[in-house]
C-alpha cells in the first residue's frame, strides 16, 4: 500500500513537471507598438475646394481626400482642345492641296522636258523653254511653301501635346491622394485656404507599418525563426489575442532594452525581435504597451 502510494506521488511529480516544461516552451515578452505616420503635403498651389479627411477617419490608399480649385486649369485644356481643332482643320485643308501641288509640278517638270526636246530639235523657241521653266519653278515654291506650313502645323501640334500633358499633370496634382491605409491623426488645413505647395494637410498612421518590438535573451532567439508565429495580448481587451508573425531579428545586442518593461534580469543581452501583427485595424495604436506571447515550434 505505501510502495503503491509512493509511485502515485512519482506518476503527480512527473505529470506536474512534463505540465511546467509545456508552459515554460512559451516565451512572453513584452513590447511596444511601432510605425510610421505619413505627412501629407500639397503638390500644387491652390484654393482648398474640398477637403473630407476628418480626424480619425480611416482611410484607404489612393483615396481621394480633398481637392484644390481647378478652373484656371480647365479653361486651359479647353483652349489647347480648340487649339488642336483649328490646326487639325487646317491640315485637313492643307493636305489635298498638297496632293495637287505635287501632281502640278510632276506635270511642269514634264513639260520643261518636252520643249528642252522641242529646242533641241529647233521645233520651239528658246523663249518658250523659259516660260516652261518659270512656271515650273513657281509650282515647286508653292509646293515648298505648302510643305512648310503643313510642316509647322505638326511642330505646333506637339507642342499643343506637350501643353496638354503638363496641364494634365497639374490637374493631376490638384487632387489630394491618401498615400496609405490608415487613420487620420492630424488635419491642419481647412476649406477656402490657400495653400502654396508643400503645405502640411494632415498626418496618417501607416497600418502597413505598424509592428511590435520585443526584447529577447539569446537563449530565446534559437527556438525562433523568420515567418514564426505569436499571440499579441492587448491589456483590456476581450476576445482572442491579435495574431502576429516575425519578420526581424536585430543583430545587436544591446544591454539596456528600449523598452524597460521586461520582468527578466537586466543585466542580461537582449536582442530584438519585431513581428508584424496581422489585420491590426484600429486596434493598435503608436506607443502602445503589449504582450507577445511566442510559441516555438
Amino acid at each position: 500500500m505505501k510502495k503503491t502510494a509512493v509511485l502515485a506521488s512519482a506518476v503527480v511529480a512527473a505529470l506536474s513537471l512534463a505540465s511546467c516544461r509545456k508552459e515554460e516552451t512559451f516565451i512572453r515578452a513584452p513590447g511596444l507598438v511601432e510605425g510610421k505616420v505619413v505627412t501629407i503635403r500639397t503638390q500644387a498651389v491652390g484654393v482648398l475646394d474640398a477637403w473630407t479627411a476628418a480626424e480619425g477617419l480611416r482611410l484607404v490608399s489612393g483615396q481621394e481626400i480633398g481637392r484644390l480649385n481647378q478652373d484656371k486649369i480647365l479653361n486651359a485644356l479647353e483652349e489647347v482642345a480648340l487649339t488642336e481643332k483649328e490646326v487639325s482643320n487646317q491640315e485637313a485643308r492643307l493636305k489635298p492641296k498638297l496632293v495637287s501641288l505635287r501632281a502640278n509640278v510632276d506635270y511642269l517638270k514634264g513639260q520643261v522636258e518636252r520643249v528642252e526636246r522641242l529646242v533641241k530639235e529647233s521645233a520651239a523657241a528658246s523663249d518658250e523653254l523659259d516660260r516652261a521653266n518659270l512656271r515650273f519653278l513657281e509650282a515647286e515654291a508653292g509646293l515648298f511653301e505648302a510643305q512648310k506650313a503643313l510642316a509647322a502645323l505638326g511642330i505646333q501640334k506637339d507642342k499643343l501635346a506637350v501643353k496638354r500633358r503638363a496641364l494634365d499633370l497639374q490637374l493631376k496634382d490638384t487632387v489630394l491622394i491618401s498615400p496609405v491605409d490608415g487613420p487620420v491623426l492630424d488635419t491642419y488645413v481647412t476649406v477656402g485656404e490657400t495653400l502654396l505647395p508643400g503645405a502640411v494637410l494632415a498626418d496618417v498612421l501607416d497600418e502597413r507599418s505598424l509592428y511590435i518590438g520585443v526584447f529577447l535573451e539569446e537563449k530565446e532567439l534559437g527556438r525562433l525563426k523568420r515567418g514564426g508565429r505569436a499571440d499579441i495580448l492587448i491589456d483590456g481587451r476581450s476576445g482572442p489575442p491579435l495574431r502576429g508573425t516575425i519578420f526581424f531579428f536585430g543583430r545587436q545586442a544591446e544591454f539596456s532594452p528600449k523598452y524597460i518593461l521586461s520582468e527578466k534580469e537586466r543585466e542580461a543581452l537582449l536582442y530584438e525581435v519585431r513581428v508584424t501583427p496581422e489585420n491590426p485595424g484600429e486596434v493598435l495604436k503608436i506607443g502602445m504597451p503589449v504582450t507577445v506571447v511566442f510559441r516555438p515550434e
